[in-house]
């Protein structure tokens, strides 16, 4: 504004000596102008003021007109676009071969800046930040491709098929399934601690069910099933329930019929039960299958004794005897019975 006003001011003075040099001027009407000169000399011509005003309006215009056209034109300037040699060398990275990758440390972070979208984005900020003074735009676009992406970005890029396949063979395979005797052995652990925490009748029916399952799906040495009925007969004579014991070992002969002491917890279910034939007849099956047991000799004493087979009796009870398992209430017993036992 101040031009404005330094030119309106240079219009008026030029103006004024103008209109004073017509004045001094002699001419024919001098005489008769005389009078009004010194008006004339006072104030400018009525016609000059518009014309200023309209000359201040154009040189205003003219002047706004050039500062929008230069601001409009700067912000309407395009952005320079990043040169061709980055968008060649990000493609080659990621052509490269996931075991190269994995074996070059120094490429990682070229790599990197390929497979994570977000990093070439970031790059130009980051470089900022360590740089204090700032570059032109094209240097910033080619530090961009060139500095390595921080540790931050590496860490949050997506996992390589490469790691995919390391990881699933590093990964240990499942456990083989187990065998039917497997199970039943497993289950009959889990009986006990159900029975030792009170749950009798639990753990007596869980045993009764591990025993079904085996029968159906019988193992090639019977030694689940065995363990199994020894835990329902144990079971069973607690709950003074031998009947039931001995009725299952019936039941389990033809499977259990090479196991020794399967014959003889039969033999002494039988004797609380009074079954003292079947008794002795399944003491000594135990002994064919391992003889020189001193307790079922003496289990065989006492129940031909019963039978008032006291000659046998006593025989056995020798045998006894000398293996080293003869106790004085056992003996107390046989001699009440009638059985003449040998003085040691």
């Amino acid at each position: 504004m101040s031009v404005i006003n330094k030119m309106l001011r240079d219009l008026d003075r030029r103006q004024a000596e103008q209109a004073a040099t017509r004045a001094a001027e002699p001419g024919p009407m001098a005489g008769v102008a005389s009078v009004a000169v010194p008006s004339c000399q006072n104030a400018p011509p009525a016609a000059s003021t518009p014309a200023r005003w309209w000359l201040a309006a154009l040189l205003l215009l003219f002047v706004l007109g050039g500062v929008y056209w230069f601001e409009f034109r700067q912000e309407k300037a395009p952005a320079p676009a990043l040169p061709a040699p980055a968008v060649v060398s990000a493609s080659a990275a990621s052509a490269a071969p996931a075991e190269a990758i994995a074996a070059s440390p120094v490429s990682a972070p070229v790599v990197a800046a390929a497979q994570a979208p977000v990093a070439p984005a970031q790059a130009p900020t980051q470089a900022l930040k360590v740089k204090p003074e700032k570059p032109p735009k094209k240097e910033l676009a080619a530090q961009a491709l060139s500095a390595p992406v921080p540790e931050r970005a590496v860490a949050q890029t997506p996992v390589r098929p490469s790691q995919r396949t390391e990881a699933t063979a590093a990964t240990p395979a499942a456990e083989p399934q187990k065998s039917p005797a497997q199970a039943a052995m497993a289950a009959l652990a889990l009986a006990q601690v159900q029975w030792s925490e009170g749950d009798q009748a639990g753990a007596t029916q869980v045993v009764q069910g591990i025993i079904t399952s085996l029968e159906k799906n019988p193992a090639g040495d019977n030694a689940a099933l065995a363990a199994a009925a020894r835990e329902f007969v144990r079971m069973a004579t607690v709950q003074r329930r031998p009947a039931d014991a001995l009725a299952l070992l019936v039941r389990l002969e033809p499977q259990l019929a090479k196991v020794a002491d399967i014959w003889a917890l039969r033999g002494n279910t039988a004797q609380r039960l009074g079954l003292h034939a079947q008794a002795v007849h399944a003491y000594l099956n135990a002994l064919d299958l391992q003889p020189g047991q001193a307790r079922w000799m003496l289990a065989v004493a006492v129940s031909l004794a019963a039978q008032g087979q006291t000659t046998t009796a006593a025989e056995f009870a020798d045998k006894a005897r000398r293996a080293g398992f003869l106790p004085p209430d056992v003996a107390n017993y046989l001699k009440q019975l009638g059985v003449a036992l040998q003085a040691p």
